[in-house]
C-alpha cells in the first residue's frame, strides 16, 4: 500500500476496537479516522469548520463505536460504527469554551471540562442516556486543559496550565 499523507493535526486515539487503534486525522473541514497499523483509510466525519481554535479536541468511547468531537461549544457525539458517520446528538458546555474530554475506561461515563483560563467547571455525564449525571459539577479556580479516569474509574485527574 502506498504511503498516505496524513493532514494537519493529528489524534491518535485508543478507543473502540473493533477494527484495532484509530488515528484522526483533521483538516479544518472533515475529520478523517485511518485504522492502525495499516494506516487504512476509514471514515470522513464531516464536522465542517467547527473544531474551534484549531486545536481538535475529541475522545474515542472505549466500549462503543462513538466519538465525541469539541466545537461551538458543544461536544457533537458520533456514531462511528457502519459505513457513514452519524451525528447521534450534542453535549451543551456548561460554561465557556470546552477545554477537555475523556470517557471512563468501561465507557459508561464521560466526563467534559469548560470555562477559561481562570476557572473551570468539569461535569460528568452518562452515556446511557447522555444526560448529565446527578453528581455536583466540580468548579475548580485553574482553567483544566486535559482530564484522564484511572482504569478503575474511581478518580479523575485534571491538568492546567500553570503562570
Amino acid at each position: 500500500m502506498p504511503l498516505q499523507r496524513a493532514k494537519p493535526t493529528t489524534h491518535l486515539g485508543d478507543g473502540y476496537r473493533e477494527h484495532g487503534a484509530t488515528l484522526a486525522t483533521w483538516d479544518e473541514r472533515e475529520l478523517r479516522l485511518w485504522r492502525l497499523p495499516d494506516l487504512e483509510p476509514g471514515l470522513s466525519v464531516p464536522v465542517g469548520g467547527t473544531m474551534g481554535d484549531g486545536n481538535p479536541r475529541l475522545a474515542f468511547s472505549p466500549k462503543a463505536p462513538i466519538l465525541a468531537v469539541v466545537g461551538n461549544n458543544e461536544v457533537t457525539l458520533w456514531d462511528v460504527g457502519g459505513r457513514k458517520a452519524v451525528r447521534l446528538q450534542s453535549l451543551p458546555s456548561p460554561q465557556g469554551d470546552i477545554k477537555a474530554l475523556t470517557f471512563s475506561s468501561d465507557g459508561s461515563a464521560f466526563w467534559l471540562a469548560s470555562g477559561g483560563q481562570a476557572s473551570s467547571i468539569i461535569s460528568r455525564w452518562r452515556t446511557d442516556t447522555w444526560q448529565e449525571a446527578s453528581a455536583p459539577r466540580l468548579q475548580v479556580d485553574t482553567g483544566i486543559t486535559a482530564l484522564a479516569v484511572s482504569p478503575k474509574g474511581d478518580r479523575l485527574a485534571a491538568a492546567a496550565r500553570m503562570g
